[in-house]
């Protein structure tokens, strides 16, 4: 049985966090989870950031808790443990815990809680929606060093929501996320992920620069095969027109399908209005 010591060491840290990778490799989801959870506990980033992505996935734990929040309650990292907490509410609805919890982890300084209440502002959820409220929340972010808020800031001016409509901020907000210091850290692929997508409707829709229909689908096809939804509709939709790529109905429908699979909206209305067009 493993037994924690005390005191680790960084590379102990690192060692744990190599054996606890090494067992899911091998489906050994319980021991996974014991070797991370282990590694996290010495404030090890990347053992807490799987941890925090296994939980709000589900993927192989429990969707209670109690455990963890223990483990993260009496952590000493308490700007990250808040932020930890804040997303579990958030994800079950708990939408006034989701705040207080963001809100002690933006007194100790935690960036990724200021865009996680910046969302909550810019929509409503839980509090009145106020636009320059998340503008700012989003601001002190990423002066605080955090990718994903340049990517929200930059859709708030993209569509002019508390800020005056600027394209070329937006797209310059979008390069920042979308091409970070590789010598310094690599970013989540989430956010490159996201800033790639916006970039591509950018040149999709010529906003603040020239049209450009081939840069966009190539935008698009780097989104999409990292399982972005927005990307695939987006991409179907240069196919279905042929802009900027040859015209292809059953790539179209096919990205369109990928689409529909993860949930989007708007990728079925655009299948259903091709294959009305193909059965006239």
């Amino acid at each position: 049985m493993f037994i924690i010591g005390d005191p680790f060491d960084i590379p102990s840290k690192k060692k744990i966090y190599k054996l606890a990778s090494q067992y899911k490799l091998d489906n050994d989801f319980n021991n996974y989870l014991i070797y991370l959870t282990a590694s996290a506990d010495l404030n090890y980033p990347p053992a807490q950031e799987c941890l925090l992505d296994e939980y709000l996935k589900y993927t192989h734990l429990k969707q209670d808790h109690s455990v963890t929040i223990h483990f993260y309650q009496n952590n000493k990292n308490r700007s990250y443990c808040c932020n930890y907490l804040g997303m579990i509410a958030y994800s079950e609805e708990k939408l006034s815990i989701a705040l207080n919890m963001y809100r002690d982890a933006i007194i100790e300084g935690n960036s990724l809680a200021m865009v996680n209440l910046g969302i909550m502002y810019q929509n409503g959820e839980g509090i009145d929606q106020c636009h320059d409220t998340a503008v700012n929340l989003y601001k002190m972010s990423l002066k605080g060093g955090c990718d994903l808020a340049a990517v929200h800031l930059g859709h708030m001016y993209m569509e002019g929501l508390g800020v005056k409509k600027n394209y070329h901020m937006a797209k310059t907000l979008f390069e920042i996320a979308k091409i970070p210091d590789w010598e310094t850290y690599k970013p989540h692929k989430m956010v490159t992920m996201l800033a790639t997508t916006n970039l591509g409707y950018i040149y999709d829709e010529g906003l603040g620069v020239r049209q450009n229909y081939e840069h966009a689908a190539k935008l698009y096809l780097w989104s999409v095969n990292q399982g972005h939804d927005v990307a695939m509709n987006n991409l179907g939709i240069l196919y279905h027109e042929g802009n900027g790529i040859k015209q292809n109905y059953q790539k179209a429908a096919d990205l369109y399908k990928r689409a529909i699979e993860l949930g989007n909206s708007a990728a079925e209305r655009n299948l259903a209005a091709l294959e009305k067009s193909l059965n006239k």
